[in-house]
């Protein structure tokens, strides 16, 4: 499993010191900037849980990357995959409007054309480098990554063994201690907890 799925199309040096920092900041990045598609590369995108995007000039010239991106869009609006956008030499603005050199490759790709495929690209949250690199920017990008990856979201299943014996028995144990004739449903209850120390 990866952190970051970076994919790119053109290197400028703004990208590479986005990789260094991502390294640096120990953040397990795997670096697209190939035109072939491999059952490797289809299953980095899967398992990264995040993906940023490099936009230039020059990214749709290719249909594989497109290819790519309708993937990325799939993990996107199927299974909720966080996905950035960096736009390097280009402002959103112009990725939206699907203009000039930006937008020669997207009529020949039938897939995105019709769900309206850069429509879902270019509003993207991210943010617009220079192609020479921007090193506080660099820094607000890796910044931005790791606060993500430091998200925790507990699966918590909706029966827990033993738990509702324990909740009747705080239920019971409410009831038994009400002294007035408000229905327990009405009332606000605070519950404290105690426990071993240590053990969240």
């Amino acid at each position: 499993m990866y952190d970051v799925f970076l994919i790119l199309r053109t290197r400028y040096q703004s990208i590479t010191s986005l990789q260094f920092s991502l390294r640096v900041s120990a953040v397990k990045t795997f670096i697209d900037e190939n035109e072939e598609i491999t059952p490797t590369l289809l299953e980095a995108i899967d398992r990264s849980k995040i993906v940023i995007v490099v936009f230039t000039r020059y990214f749709c010239d290719s249909p594989d990357f497109l290819c790519k991106l309708q993937k990325i869009k799939e993990c996107h609006m199927n299974k909720g995959k966080t996905v950035l956008g960096v736009y390097c030499g280009l402002s959103p603005l112009e990725a939206r409007a699907q203009s000039g050199r930006f937008a020669y490759g997207f009529p020949t790709h039938k897939a995105l054309a019709s769900t309206g495929g850069f429509h879902w690209g270019a509003p993207l949250f991210g943010w617009k480098v220079s192609t020479s690199g921007d090193i506080n920017m660099i820094r607000k990008i890796t910044q931005y990554v790791k606060k993500e990856l430091d998200k925790t979201y507990l699966d918590i299943p909706q029966c827990l063994p033993g738990i509702q014996l324990r909740i009747n028995e705080v239920l019971h144990l409410a009831k038994y201690y009400s002294k007035d004739i408000i229905p327990l449903e009405e009332k606000m209850i605070i519950v404290g907890v105690w426990g071993i120390g240590g053990i969240d």
